[in-house]
C-alpha cells in the first residue's frame, strides 16, 4: 500500500490526506449552509442589512442575494467532492 512518509520516517496511507480533504469541504459547506439559513431566518423573502449589494427585482419571485448564495454554495460544496465537477463546469 502507498503512502505519505511523514517527518519522522514513518508510512501514512493516502487515505487519511483524501479523509482530511473531504471532512475540511464538508465543514465549510456545512458552515455555509447555517449562515445561509440563519441570514435568511432573520429575514425571510427580503435582503439581509449585511448584504452590501443592491439587486434588481425581477418580477419572478426569485430571491437573490448573500443569504440564498450561501445556500446554493452549501448545497454546491456538499453535492462534490475532491477531483468532481461542480455543476456547470
Amino acid at each position: 500500500m502507498s503512502g505519505v512518509v511523514s517527518s519522522a520516517g514513518e508510512q501514512v496511507p493516502g487515505i487519511f490526506g483524501a479523509l482530511n480533504v473531504l471532512k475540511a469541504e464538508f465543514l465549510v459547506a456545512r458552515r455555509l449552509a447555517f449562515q445561509g439559513q440563519r441570514m435568511h431566518a432573520e429575514l425571510p423573502a427580503r435582503q439581509h442589512p449585511a448584504d452590501p449589494d443592491l439587486y434588481t427585482d425581477t418580477l419572478d419571485g426569485s430571491l437573490c442575494g448573500e443569504a440564498p448564495a450561501l445556500l446554493l454554495l452549501a448545497h454546491h460544496g456538499g453535492a462534490t467532492g475532491p477531483g468532481k465537477p461542480h455543476p456547470g463546469d
